[in-house]
């Protein structure tokens, strides 16, 4: 399942432990009738559209309104990006944490973006419809997700986004209010937010202050949120019911056995190994002073994180008894398509086509894996700049997704953001990226002959962070809003590196 972008956790806390009857839930598709049977629950429509429209997401999370004025609760780790960004040499907010005594005193966040789904409508038929069973039917359906994009934008001028669900089994539209002036209002000191040291926040019980309040503003006053949720001073009791709404991330349930092979095989160890050497950059930048760690901290903290997430995930794939599990589930699957011969003759290829497309993958993983410049902030933005201009020329259905017309609002929001560069932490990071690729890839690689030609890592990322001018949001604007030709004919060493990769 791909994220899915509205979903209830439903927990029950039975005898002071967590015993999870639990399970997630698009908000179009409710259990209410399991509600209603076991907990003698039965939400209206009314408070279920209040508890969506008091569950903002964040970057990459979830928080929820707990005021009429904007007022957003969220964890200290969700926030800790923005907190991050306004932080600097002489006043560290990670270090010391930060409480506004006033609304003139919260402190605007250079490029946050805070989303709430304000309605959505099943579109899997219209999605479906225009792609049929062609050999084109992927570039087909893309197309049509952009134009039912646009065409919501024009009616409503929201943010929307069709999302894919179930492995494209269903698709939603769904139409978000978005707000781009969010301030921080209060977090507590880092010491205390992350308290026992672990990467992964979702491990409990927690002995920390894990929170972080916002503020959402619109034409410079705080928003106006009537669904808020309130403050429970007595607090959940064992046994009780909890709906918990929120943004999590994907699953992935419906993956076949052959995709599964491949990630416990070569998907994972290879992630491992980019993240691993992410790391180990970061960290051995750290040390080298106390400002160094302030600007190395985000980057070692997320991916701490997101590698103990996928040691779990190996762990899991590695035992017998799970894979075992999983490869009897999808044979008594087949068995059971078997019986139905219409429906065999249409699906059952999808087995074999997937093991096919998985079985030709690793020979080119690790040039997916490291043909890019993402350690590199301001590598990544010349990179965007470059593809922008040539994605722009192209008709909107026919764009990668990011730079189709109803996306390109967060896109600049992102890109022309004022959050600080350090071009210490740049060059140390891109020359052990670069250098990491042509130890992995070899010298004669497509991807290394276009970044290096016959140069050293540490040439190449000296001269373009050191002399780039797009550490300036104005630079970066006029690139972006110029015309291509500006792109091409640019000297930026920063650009000339990205016009090099892009191709490959």
């Amino acid at each position: 399942m791909k994220r899915a972008f509205a979903l209830f956790l439903i927990l029950n806390f039975v005898g002071g432990a967590t015993l999870a009857d639990e399970g997630m839930w698009t908000f179009d598709n409710p259990p209410t009738k399991q509600w209603k049977e076991r907990y003698n629950f039965e939400p209206s429509k009314e408070w279920l559209d209040r508890l969506r429209l008091a569950s903002p997401k964040l970057p990459g999370a979830s928080g929820v309104f707990v005021s009429p004025n904007g007022l957003i609760a969220t964890n200290h780790h969700v926030a800790s990006s923005i907190i991050a960004k306004l932080s600097t040499k002489e006043r560290d907010l990670m270090k010391t944490g930060f409480y506004a005594k006033a609304q003139a005193d919260e402190l605007k966040a250079q490029d946050a973006e805070v989303t709430v789904l304000v309605s959505y409508d099943d579109v899997t038929k219209r999605v479906h419809d225009s792609a049929g069973t062609s050999a084109d039917a992927a570039t087909k359906r893309s197309a049509e997700i952009a134009n039912i994009e646009k065409e919501c934008v024009t009616a409503t001028q929201l943010k929307c986004e069709v999302v894919s669900l179930y492995s494209g089994g269903e698709y939603w539209l769904y139409r978000n209010k978005r707000y781009t002036d969010i301030r921080l209002v209060m977090a507590p000191e880092e010491q205390a937010a992350f308290f026992g040291g672990d990467y992964d926040n979702f491990t409990y019980p927690r002995h920390d202050l894990d929170f972080t309040f916002l503020r959402a503003y619109e034409n410079g006053q705080p928003a106006k949120t009537a669904h808020y949720l309130k403050w429970s001073d007595a607090g959940p009791k064992d046994g009780e019911f909890i709906v918990v709404s929120g943004y999590p991330g994907s699953t992935a349930r419906l993956l076949t056995v052959a995709q599964l092979a491949y990630q416990r095989d070569v998907g994972n160890p290879l992630q491992k190994q980019v993240w691993d050497l992410r790391r180990k950059a970061l960290e051995n930048y750290s040390k080298l002073g106390a400002e160094q760690l302030r600007q190395a901290s985000p980057g070692m903290r997320s991916l701490a994180n997101s590698m103990k997430r996928l040691d779990g995930q190996q762990e899991g794939l590695l035992n017998p008894r799970n894979f075992a599990k999983k490869e009897a589930e999808e044979k008594d699957l087949r068995s059971k398509l078997a019986t139905k011969p219409d429906l065999e003759k249409q699906y059952a290829p999808a087995w074999e086509n997937i093991a096919a497309a998985y079985k030709a993958l690793p020979p080119m993983a690790k040039r997916l894996s490291f043909s890019n410049l993402i350690p590199s902030r301001l590598a990544t933005n010349a990179l965007q700049i470059v593809t922008y201009h040539g994605e722009i020329a192209k008709p909107n259905a026919q764009r990668y997704a990011e730079y189709r017309d109803t996306r390109l609002d967060s896109f600049r929001n992102a890109l022309l953001s004022s959050a600080p560069f350090y071009p210490d932490l740049e060059e140390a990071l891109l020359t052990a990226w670069l250098s990491d690729a042509r130890a992995v890839l070899g010298v004669n690689d497509p991807f290394v002959k276009a970044a290096l030609g016959d140069a050293e890592p540490a040439e190449v990322a000296r001269r373009a962070v050191r002399e780039t001018k797009l550490v300036d949001p104005a630079a970066r604007r006029k690139l972006l809003e110029g015309p291509a030709s500006a792109i091409s004919s640019s000297t930026d060493p920063m650009i000339t590196l990205a016009r090099r990769v892009e191709p490959v």
